[in-house]
């Protein structure tokens, strides 16, 4: 059970970062995005994205918590 908590904290944890970067990557492509081509470090400090990325990380937080906990009992 260990394991799959730090496997279901890792997908949450990082998926919101390669969607977000596919999302980027997608503009990009059909040149929607004018300032610049690929992914920037403040793309990622836009308001959408964190939004998006709150609740995922919330669990991914919770599931790495509750995976370290359960390493220290058993």
């Amino acid at each position: 059970m260990k394991y799959v908590l730090f496997t279901a904290a890792g997908v949450l944890l990082l998926g919101p970062l390669v969607a977000w970067t596919y999302v980027v990557a997608l503009g990009c492509a059909y040149k929607i995005n004018v300032t610049g081509c690929g992914p920037e470090f403040s793309d990622y400090l836009d308001s959408e994205f964190l939004t998006l990325a709150a609740l995922p990380w919330f669990l991914g937080l919770l599931c790495l918590l509750f995976a370290t906990q359960m390493g220290k009992k058993g």
